[in-house]
């Protein structure tokens, strides 16, 4: 069970825990670890819970979006200050147009880290080179700007929040796991005592035995299923790349 992911675990160990205490146990031991193994079962709904997008994926997927608008914004009323019937206007725009020209392969999607960067750069050349900053003030961009900017750290802000959230929630769910397991390790453990020494419960022990059997290897042999498809598209892949089709 230590290789299946968090939601198949989740799922095993509540199939065992449904399993098991449904007749009563006479030693004071099994008991006792046939109640841990089903108390702790309503702690796992965290495992399950892993693959669901973060809620903070949104609020970042949104910033995200807008500063791509913002950006696009720009770029769009630099090319219309190109066709400004004000001379200064026009000159700062053809200025600005060849600055953007450079980074023109950042404003084809919304990027997160990419355009980040971009944003980065493009703030230090404009505090940085006079040819710049001018005509930006020239064409009354700096508010524009100045969102951008603001954006990119909310973005980066809420990312940090995400990344640590996610940490936490790792470590919490490994104690869980661990936790769990450590359980099931304990009911195995007391199951075999009894029937090595042929107690009264040692009937009902072999039973539990082979329903908990039965569970694992249940779900062994769909993670064994799953790593041979695995392999078998990588196994693909390579006889592919090895052998190009060609015309």
């Amino acid at each position: 069970m230590r290789k299946l992911r968090n939601h198949e675990f989740a799922e095993a160990y509540s199939l065992i825990a449904s399993n098991v205490g449904l007749e009563e146990l006479e030693a004071d031991y099994l008991s006792q670890a046939v109640d841990n193994v089903k108390g702790y079962a309503k702690n796992l709904t965290l495992l399950r819970n892993l693959k669901r997008q973060h809620p903070i994926t949104e609020q970042i997927d949104l910033l995200k979006n807008e500063r791509h608008q913002y950006l696009l914004s720009l770029r769009g009323r630099v090319a219309y200050y190109m066709k400004s019937p004000v001379k200064d206007e026009q000159v700062a725009a053809k200025r600005l147009s060849v600055w953007l020209s450079a980074y023109h392969e950042f404003f084809k999607g919304a990027r997160i880290h990419a355009q980040s960067n971009l944003v980065d750069n493009m703030c230090d050349e404009i505090e940085t080179t006079e040819a710049i900053q001018g005509p930006i003030e020239e064409l009354g961009l700096i508010y524009t700007i100045q969102t951008i900017q603001a954006i990119t750290s909310n973005i980066r802000r809420l990312h940090l929040q995400r990344l640590q959230e996610v940490k936490e929630e790792s470590a919490q769910a490994k104690h869980i796991r661990d936790t769990a397991f450590a359980h099931l390790v304990t009911l195995w453990k007391s199951l075999e005592v009894s029937t090595s020494l042929n107690t009264h419960d040692g009937a009902l022990c072999r039973s539990l035995f082979e329903s908990i059997n039965w569970v694992i290897i249940d779900f062994k042999a769909k993670y064994l299923d799953k790593v041979t498809r695995r392999e078998n598209e990588k196994l693909k892949e390579t006889e592919q790349d090895n052998n190009p089709v060609t015309d």
